[in-house]
């Protein structure tokens, strides 16, 4: 959760320093960096963890990668729909 946190929060402030705009491929980008940061604190957390090489950890933490990669593009794309939603419906209720 802290990890979620942080890394939005960072990618969201560099959306609004350089205007890029969340399409397909944006999505994919911050999925992908969202999964590789993330791994990179687990993979060595569950190597030690478990008492097992790093290797033996890449090969165990797989399954979860590809599952929560597609995951994090689903959620974050329904995000930001819900979130231009409520942002659109607000526009409306002021006129």
């Amino acid at each position: 959760m802290g990890w979620n946190y942080l890394f939005n929060l960072i990618f969201d402030s560099l959306q609004l320093r350089t205007g890029f705009k969340k399409d397909w491929r944006m999505r994919c980008l911050h999925a992908v960096l969202f999964e590789a940061g993330l791994l990179l604190v687990l993979i060595p957390f569950a190597a030690w963890w478990l008492d097992i090489t790093l290797p033996e950890a890449l090969k165990l933490e797989c399954g979860l990668v590809i599952f929560f990669l597609v995951y994090a593009y689903l959620f974050n794309l329904i995000w930001d729909y819900g979130r231009a939603t409520r942002k659109n419906k607000n526009k409306f209720i002021k006129l």
